[in-house]
């Protein structure tokens, strides 16, 4: 392998671990915006949670629950279209979300 094979080599194996790490950071940033939100939910603040979900949704748009609890959020709030557009977001994400399916059946 010449010099710049390796080099290239080197570079790409840096820029993937730099990836990685990003995607690694923002799924992390997600999980902890989840459980924020979800405390907020708990305690009665809605408008809150749903700050923090949206948070959660920006580091990672595939995070069934943050639309889950987004939707909690929104039929608490009495916004039922967007409660259901949220938990049929999650539903879409991971059919097998058993919060989501709940709180479906309590909008109607």
């Amino acid at each position: 392998m010449g010099f710049f094979d390796k080099l290239k080599k080197e570079f790409n194996a840096g820029v993937d671990s730099a990836y990685k790490g990003n995607i690694d950071d923002a799924q992390r940033r997600a999980k902890n915006a989840l459980s924020r939100g979800k405390d907020n939910l708990g305690w009665g603040k809605a408008d809150k949670a749903i700050k923090e979900f949206n948070t959660a949704l920006k580091d990672d748009p595939y995070l069934a629950d943050a639309y889950a609890y987004r939707g909690a959020a929104h039929r608490k709030k009495g916004a039922l279209d967007l409660a259901a557009a949220d938990l049929n977001k999650a539903l879409s994400l991971d059919p097998n979300n058993d919060f989501a399916k709940s709180e479906l059946q309590n909008i109607g």
